[in-house]
């Protein structure tokens, strides 16, 4: 995200839960700043965390009301990430400009009023759509498959 906002002519500042090393933000000419600040100064706020009890509605109604009336709110990661009734009043009120999403807070299911706001675009989540992604999964499944037929317990399990 950082080497495309950069090639946009973008200034980039982040915040994460550790700062980057110096030759990580010199290579990006990233800046760190606390997640207040990020909001209040950031024209457009891309959002990459996991979901946590920490991040559930990270995106919450004091957050979106810190952001500029012509930002931009981009969510890839996890759909409660971001308080869906938050942010559709935001976008219906002029809050923030747009936002754009392909995760969603109660999916599959995506809110008719989001689908009826013309500031917001949503598209199917598929960060795995690519060969490389694909193929990698494929293996992965793979090597699971035969470590199970082979007695050996370091698999990966799903509940």
């Amino acid at each position: 995200m950082a080497r495309r906002a950069l090639a946009s002519g973008m200034k980039i500042v982040y915040n994460n839960r550790k700062q980057l090393s110096p030759e990580v933000e010199k290579k990006y000419q990233a800046e760190y700043v606390e997640l207040d600040k990020l909001l209040k100064i950031s024209d457009v706020i891309s959002i990459h965390v996991p979901l946590t009890e920490e991040t559930y509605h990270l995106m919450n109604s004091e957050r979106l009301n810190l952001m500029k009336m012509n930002a931009i709110l981009v969510n890839t990661a996890r759909g409660p990430i971001l308080d869906e009734y938050v942010l559709i009043d935001a976008l219906k009120n002029n809050k923030i400009c747009s936002a754009a999403l392909d995760v969603y807070e109660f999916e599959p299911n995506v809110s008719k009023e989001l689908l009826g706001l013309d500031n917001v675009i949503l598209s199917p989540h598929n960060g795995t759509a690519t060969i490389e992604a694909r193929n990698e999964m494929s293996r992965f499944a793979s090597q699971n498959i035969i470590r199970f037929f082979n007695g050996n317990k370091n698999i990966t399990r799903v509940n």
